[in-house]
Order: C-alpha cells, then structure tokens, then sequence
C-alpha cells in the first residue's frame, strides 16, 4: 500500500512540490495550518508541529487505533 492513498483516503491532502501537505490528525487544536508533510518517495510523514512521524504501520497504528494494516 501507498503511504499518499493510505493518508489521501483520511485526509484532505495538497501537493507541495515532489510531496504532499495536509492538516495534521494528532494534536489537539488542530488549525488549518498543513503542518503534516508526507514524502511518497520515503513512504514516510512528519508533522512539523507536534513532531508525529512515521510510515504506513504507524499512521494506521496511531489513526485508526489499531495495531497493524
């Protein structure tokens, strides 16, 4: 699975060059500020705001409540 379509199919997401931004699900007061950039190349994402980083496993981990994909 695709770390874009994972993420794109939760969250609004814009491109931003070779990457993508978006509003980030994790902390609180969540404004309308794209701080959660995800790189498809590394498969990864990173918030710029409370530091929430990862891969495909811990997006779904840390979204969905759940363990594995």
């Amino acid at each position: 699975m695709d770390i874009v379509k994972l993420i794109g199919d939760r969250l609004t997401l814009e491109e931003n060059g070779n990457k993508f931004k978006s509003i980030c699900p994790f902390h609180i007061n969540s404004e309308d500020f794209y701080t959660l950039l995800i790189d498809p190349e590394k498969q990864t994402y990173t918030c710029l705001k409370c530091g929430a980083h990862g891969g495909l496993e811990e997006f779904y981990k840390n979204y969905e409540g759940k363990t594995s994909l």
